[in-house]
């Protein structure tokens, strides 16, 4: 009930982001609105992406894809908040501030003019500045908070500092929650993401056991942490333990080439019925 409105100004990053889970929710989110025959404006950097020729592949006349100026020079491969990451995303506020709130209050006004309440909704950490640049009343600003960032990073009170002013938060897990420490709890709600493995049932073993991990393959997921545990174990029974790795990224030709091994599978991109045909059938440890 609390997201019911007329239009959606959805604000998405995918020059700079990986094709990976937040932008596997956005659509999750679009699909839902979709379905209500709600209006979408999408803002995103980028307008030649996999995330925006999904959306594009979707032809609904309810979801209009504005681009929103940006330097795409940098990719957050680390997921650590540089000097030099912080400087370039302040300088693209800088620069570009005039031409985005043009832009963006261009179709706010537009809304208000036919009588329609927005719901304001940043799904990355960056672009939940351009809340403070629409000059129009908007029903809610909502920030979608899947991304831990340390306290160490000084980054963490300027963006709190922000996130007091939104209506909401809307946290993936109570960890996340727990990270927006000082944001009031009547502030955040936990929604966990949704996963549909409705059809997953524990399974018995006998001579296999199949651990698995589903992610991008960019560094700071940690699955080459995963992949070094598999010289530790030590079987004390006449189990075969197989590690599977899905997902595709920067890695991926590093992660084949270091781990050789027949007992670790490292796969790739597989699409979401083979994943799924997997989980019924094969996996017993995520």
């Amino acid at each position: 009930k609390i997201l019911m409105a007329d239009t959606y100004f959805i604000f998405e990053d995918s020059s700079q982001n990986f094709h990976g889970g937040g932008q596997r929710i956005t659509r999750i989110l679009i699909d839902e609105i979709l379905k209500k025959k709600k209006r979408i404006i999408l803002f995103d950097t980028s307008l030649n992406s996999n995330f925006i020729e999904e959306l594009n592949e979707l032809n609904n006349i309810n979801i209009k894809i504005i681009r929103i100026n940006h330097f795409n020079t940098l990719k957050n491969i680390t997921n650590t908040y540089s000097f030099f990451y912080i400087f370039l995303k302040i300088l693209n506020l800088i620069f570009f501030s005039l031409p985005n709130f043009v832009i963006i209050n261009y179709y706010a006004l537009r809304e208000k003019l036919n009588n329609n309440n927005i719901i304001f909704l940043s799904n990355t950490t960056f672009n939940l500045i351009y809340k403070f640049l629409i000059i129009t009343k908007v029903k809610k600003s909502i920030f979608y908070a899947h991304q831990f960032i340390s306290n160490k990073f000084y980054i963490k009170t300027i963006l709190e500092i922000f996130l007091m002013n939104y209506d909401l938060l809307i946290c993936v897990s109570k960890f996340i929650s727990n990270n927006y420490s000082n944001i009031p709890s009547d502030k955040k709600v936990i929604l966990n993401t949704p996963q549909q493995s409705s059809n997953v049932k524990n399974k018995e073993y006998v001579d296999e056991f199949n651990v698995f991990s589903i992610s991008n393959l960019i560094n700071w997921k940690g699955v080459n942490v995963y992949l070094d545990s598999y010289r530790l174990l030590r079987n004390k029974k006449n189990i075969e333990i197989k590690y599977h790795v899905f997902g595709t990224g920067i890695e991926l030709n590093r992660y084949k080439e270091k781990y050789k091994n027949n007992n670790i599978n490292i796969y790739g991109y597989k699409s979401d019925d083979y994943i799924k045909d997997f989980l019924i059938n094969k996996a017993h440890l995520s």
